[in-house]
């Protein structure tokens, strides 16, 4: 996202002022809060209307908006939160596509965009979502609900190299970028104290909850989505560690501040093909199969 790198786009005034207009127009805006919000996110807004799919408003509130996208409603406060349904529903970083039969592990669910995407995906069976924060996660399972999706589960947990209770720092209006790496993040580190609140987690052991899943689907094979900020080393450390590496098929992995390398070399280790590319100075995305 261009804020999470600091570049802030300045429009001159005849350009906000048309976009404004064009906004009110074509989504037929009542409150103030909607057209900020669309205002300041029109990058994505722009993206999606250019790729010609369906995306409307369909309930305006003081503090937030349900969109439509596709065939999902959804629930959407924030920036992050629009950005979010252009990379996964224009840019589909996680489109995966295969004609054997898979459950995904959705680590980090965040408000379930994901999820909700992947579910559309015939080939897989299930999806299990791990969201720690309270907060998100109640919105992740709204809009579950709302959709009335029934191959996805949500745990409000996250998941780790071993299980402990951790501090992360929050802004609902940063959600994506709560997790270890705390102010690492630029986002989070821009933030004024009055807008920052400490929320207790619970992480778990990530094989264990591995296992309990293989258990459940022993036939099908394995996906791993990883967005956990900071958490994605210590999950791919234990996971190696513990040999569950050889009963994973597909990896997507986004990676924050420390590199790639270590995350590429226990990937090839343990006989993936990887495709790596780095999105931002201190991020990047590895896409692993076999």
């Amino acid at each position: 996202m261009l804020n999470s790198i600091g570049i802030k786009i300045i429009m001159p005034n005849k350009q906000s002022h048309n976009i404004i207009n064009r906004l009110k127009n074509n989504y037929n805006i009542k409150n103030d809060f909607t057209l900020n919000l669309l205002s300041e996110s029109y990058l994505f807004i722009n993206k999606m209307e250019s790729h010609a799919i369906n995306f409307s408003v369909l309930e305006e509130n003081k503090d937030h908006l349900i969109l439509k996208i596709n065939n999902f409603e959804v629930y959407a406060e924030s920036v992050e939160d629009i950005f979010i349904l252009s990379e996964v529903f224009i840019d589909k970083d996680y489109n995966f596509l295969s004609n054997e039969e898979y459950v995904f592990l959705d680590i980090g669910t965040n408000i379930g965009i994901t999820s909700l995407f992947l579910s559309t995906k015939e080939n897989i069976k299930a999806i299990y979502g791990f969201e720690p924060v309270p907060y998100t996660y109640k919105i992740a399972i709204g809009n579950l609900k709302r959709n009335n999706i029934s191959n996805v589960e949500i745990k409000n947990i996250g998941l780790g190299g071993f299980s402990r209770k951790e501090e992360f720092v929050f802004n609902s209006k940063l959600k994506g970028n709560s997790g270890l790496r705390g102010e690492a993040s630029f986002s989070i580190r821009n933030l004024k104290d009055k807008e920052k609140t400490i929320v207790s987690v619970d992480i778990i052991d990530v094989s264990e909850e591995f296992l309990k899943i293989k258990k459940i689907h022993p036939q099908e094979k394995i996906g791993l989505k990883i967005d956990c900020e900071g958490g994605e080393y210590e999950i791919i450390d234990k996971l190696d560690l513990d040999g569950l590496l050889d009963q994973v098929n597909v990896l997507i992995i986004e990676w924050h501040d420390k590199g790639a390398e270590h995350i590429e070399d226990i990937l090839i280790k343990n006989k993936f093909k990887i495709f790596s590319r780095v999105l931002e100075t201190n991020s990047g995305i590895i896409y692993a199969s076999k």
